[in-house]
C-alpha cells in the first residue's frame, strides 16, 4: 500500500525524504540538474510571461525539492500560476505523485515531490530531462524595458526547503542549475524617432537635435537606427542611407511597432505607437 500525502508545508517532506533516502551518511554519486526555461520572451509590461523548470537525474528520480526566486517589483505569481508539469501529473501511469507541496511567497515559490513511496514503484527516467513545472508571471505594467532574473534557490520557506533531487538510495544535495533571464520590453518602432507613426527625414533632423542640443527621449532604442546600442552621428547617416540610398534596413522592429529581437542597455521608458 502507498503512503499518498499532500500538504501545503515543509514537515511532511522531511519525513518522507528520511523514509525515501534512509538516515545515516550516504556518500553522493548520482548526480542531477535543474533548468528553468523561459517559453516567451520578450515578455510586454501587463501580459503573461510563461516558463518551464525541467529536472533530469543521472539515476531514475524519487523526488526531488527546490525554490525558484524572482523580482517581484516586475513578475507576479499567484495560485493557479504555479502547476505541476506533464512529468508529474503523468507519474505511476497516470495516477500522479505520492507527495506535491507548492507553496507561493511574494518573491518566489518552493515545488517538493515524492514520486512514490515504494521502494519498488516507478520513478521518473534517468538521462531524461523532465519537464516537471509549469509557470506563468503576470508582468508588471510598470516594467521597463531590460532584463529580469529567475533563479534557483534553497533560502525560501520556514524551514528553508532545500536544492535537492533523490535517486532512490542517491542524492544529489547540490544540484547543477540553469537559471533563466526574462526579456522585459515596451512596443516601439525604430526610426520613428518623434513617435509621430511614420519614418522620415523628419526623424533624422529630430534625432540630429537630440545629439547636438540635448532634446530628450522618451524612447532610446527608437533613435538608436544601427542598433549597436549607441546614440551617434553615424545613426543619423545610416537612416538617410536608408531612406534614400537604398542602405542596409534598420533592426527590428521597423516598418510598425514591435519589440526587438535583444535586451538593450540604452531603453525604452515609453513610446505612442498609432
Amino acid at each position: 500500500m502507498k503512503l499518498i500525502l499532500q500538504s501545503v508545508g515543509a514537515m511532511p517532506l522531511l519525513c518522507v525524504f528520511t523514509i525515501l533516502l534512509t538516515a545515516g551518511t550516504v556518500e553522493a554519486q548520482a548526480t542531477a540538474s535543474l533548468a528553468v526555461i523561459p517559453q516567451s520572451t520578450p515578455a510586454m509590461p501587463g501580459s503573461i510571461a510563461t516558463a518551464s523548470v525541467t529536472v533530469l537525474g543521472s539515476l531514475p528520480i524519487s523526488g526531488f525539492s527546490y525554490g525558484l526566486s524572482h523580482d517581484n517589483t516586475i513578475l507576479a505569481l499567484t495560485a493557479p500560476n504555479v502547476t505541476a508539469g506533464g512529468a508529474i501529473t503523468a507519474a505511476q501511469s497516470g495516477l500522479g505523485p505520492d507527495f506535491l507541496s507548492i507553496d507561493i511567497f511574494a518573491n518566489g515559490f518552493t515545488f517538493a515531490t515524492v514520486i512514490n513511496t515504494d521502494v519498488a514503484g516507478t520513478d521518473l527516467l534517468a538521462n531524461t530531462a523532465h519537464e516537471v513545472t509549469l509557470l506563468s508571471y503576470t508582468v508588471a505594467p510598470t516594467a521597463t524595458f531590460g532584463t529580469t532574473s529567475l533563479t534557483f534557490t534553497g533560502a525560501l520557506g520556514t524551514p528553508a526547503v532545500a536544492l535537492s533531487v533523490g535517486m532512490g538510495t542517491e542524492f544529489d544535495d547540490a544540484p547543477a542549475v540553469t537559471n533563466a533571464t526574462l526579456f522585459t520590453t515596451i512596443t516601439f518602432q525604430r526610426g520613428d524617432v518623434n513617435e509621430n507613426g511614420q519614418v522620415t527625414i523628419s526623424d533624422v533632423i529630430y534625432l540630429l537635435t537630440q545629439l547636438f542640443a540635448g532634446v530628450p527621449l522618451t524612447c532610446l532604442d527608437a533613435a538608436d537606427i544601427d542598433g549597436n546600442l549607441v546614440l551617434a552621428i553615424s545613426d543619423a547617416i545610416f537612416m538617410l542611407s536608408y531612406l534614400f540610398d537604398g542602405g542596409t534596413p534598420m533592426p527590428a522592429p521597423i516598418g510598425v511597432c514591435g519589440v526587438p529581437d535583444a535586451p538593450s542597455a540604452l531603453g525604452c521608458a515609453s513610446f505612442a505607437c498609432p
